[in-house]
């Protein structure tokens, strides 16, 4: 909350405030000023808001990014506003008087990390709502289609969840809020930047290598999916092929020992790994056998 400084009481001057919209919320949310005071909006979002009177005492109409609308309150009292385009976005200007110290914090909205791949997940949290209430928590992605679920908060007026990206929705800004049931109030939005998932690469090795004819080798794979099954396929000197099927740990790791069995003599052992859940193999790996 910002409370302008004036002169005393019966002789406060006019003021210029500023109220910056970005990251779709109002900022600061609830203003203070002398009667006579001129509040100006800017737009510091990348799409258009508005500055719309709850009483329809103003409407800026659609506020471009980077532009600026001004209102001049020339009466006492609290007028309440919010955007059209964005209805969850509320806030207050009290001419005249000033804020009581006991009015509610404004719930907030916080996304741990805010910059994720498609397929990864954010811890939302949420803080200042009406204690062991209702909030409906609600998410637009990047496709712009939207879901949301509703939450029951603590005694301390706070929740949390996980929130997935599925790859379907794509990449972008995905912006996620929440509704106090108990006051009607929107928390601003957080937004998370959904990218593009980095390739996943899975590898295999094996020691020692080469191998001399009859002895063992350890096969090795990294960088599968945890916790899943993987098939390794290898073709032999001989030409004839071999296979196992094998469970990778919670790391996406797996490990077992192979025998170079004399009947398939000397020569290259070619291997390749196929992880079914999420479609990943491995370029082939060459296991040398010597006589």
């Amino acid at each position: 909350m910002l409370v302008v400084d004036g002169a005393a009481p019966g002789t406060a001057r006019a003021q210029t405030v500023s109220v910056a919209i970005k990251n779709f919320s109002f900022q600061p949310s609830s203003l203070t000023v002398p009667i006579g005071s001129t509040v100006t909006w800017t737009n510091q979002d990348s799409v258009e808001h508005t500055s719309t009177s709850d009483t329809g005492a103003w409407d800026s109409g659609g506020i471009a990014p980077g532009q600026s609308f001004q209102h001049t309150f020339t009466a006492a009292g609290t007028f309440t506003y919010h955007c059209m385009i964005h209805p969850f976005m509320h806030g207050t200007i009290v001419v005249g008087a000033a804020v009581p110290s006991s009015m509610p914090a404004h719930p907030i909205v916080q996304a741990t990390p805010t910059v994720v791949p498609v397929g990864g997940t954010t811890l939302v949290q949420g803080s200042g709502f009406t204690s062991t209430n209702w909030a409906f928590v609600f998410w637009q992605r990047p496709d712009r289609t939207a879901h949301g679920v509703w939450v029951f908060t603590s005694s301390t007026g706070t929740f949390a969840l996980r929130l997935g990206f599925s790859p379907r929705h794509g990449t972008g800004s995905e912006f996620i809020t929440a509704f106090d049931f108990a006051t009607r109030t929107w928390a601003p939005f957080a937004v998370v930047a959904v990218t593009a998932a980095v390739p996943q690469v899975a590898t295999l090795s094996a020691a020692p290598n080469p191998v001399v004819n009859g002895g063992i080798s350890s096969i090795v794979g990294r960088g599968f999916a945890p916790n899943t099954l993987v098939i390794v396929q290898w073709r032999r000197p001989d030409a004839t092929a071999g296979a196992i099927t094998i469970f990778a740990d919670n790391s996406g790791s797996f490990a077992f020992t192979l025998l170079a069995d004399p009947r398939h003599g000397c020569g290259p052992r070619t291997f390749v790994a196929f992880d079914p859940s999420i479609g990943l193999q491995t370029a082939p790996y060459t296991l040398f056998v010597s006589c």
